[in-house]
């Protein structure tokens, strides 16, 4: 939301607007689903997948040691 506000006395909200329409991944804390650009001009955010592959590799740094030669 983008909002425009009356600083004197008493500070209110003169206006409300929204700026992005769409479904984004609300993340639990501590991590935010947005970035913004060092620029402050863009925003970055997670949106949800419908697809996709999970890969769960146990001991992984053996098979890592074991690709490069190091392997016991």
């Amino acid at each position: 939301m983008r909002a425009s506000v009356s600083a004197g006395p008493p500070f209110t909200v003169t206006a409300r607007d929204t700026l992005f329409r769409d479904t984004f991944v609300f993340a639990g804390n501590p991590h935010a689903n947005y970035d913004v650009a060092p620029n402050g001009k863009e925003f970055l955010f997670l949106r949800s997948s419908t697809g996709g592959d999970m890969m769960v590799v146990s001991n992984w740094r053996a098979m890592v040691l074991e690709r490069l030669g190091r392997g016991r």
